[in-house]
């Protein structure tokens, strides 16, 4: 990860972060974030809610921009549909049980 990365404005980015950074303890190329379960862990109220879905959008954006992760996700709707996107937006977050992504192995970065 990039050292940008350890860094956070609040306690909402930590808690994307750690969750972001549980999804690559998974060996796998593929990541996974459980966005239905991890949203609903927390009662908060409805603006906070929206923050914390823009805090998820934005710090999935800042990994695909330094080529952490490559530039697509697909999202398992709570409809259990699978829909591919390239950008994510909070209504998208909203309307997801998980989010899906890859981690690009071709980063030749050393973080």
């Amino acid at each position: 990860m990039p050292e940008t990365f350890l860094n956070y404005q609040d306690n909402f980015e930590l808690k994307v972060k750690f969750m972001v950074l549980q999804s690559f303890c998974n060996i796998s190329i593929q990541k996974e974030i459980l966005t239905q379960e991890f949203l609903g862990r927390v009662s908060i109220s409805t603006f906070k809610s929206a923050k914390l879905k823009r805090c998820i959008v934005r710090v999935l954006d800042e990994l695909q921009d330094l080529k952490v992760i490559e530039p697509e996700f697909e999202i398992l709707t709570k409809q259990n549909r699978l829909k591919e996107v390239t950008t994510l937006t909070s209504n998208l977050v909203s309307r997801s049980k998980l989010i899906f992504y890859r981690e690009n192995i071709n980063n030749k970065f050393n973080y």
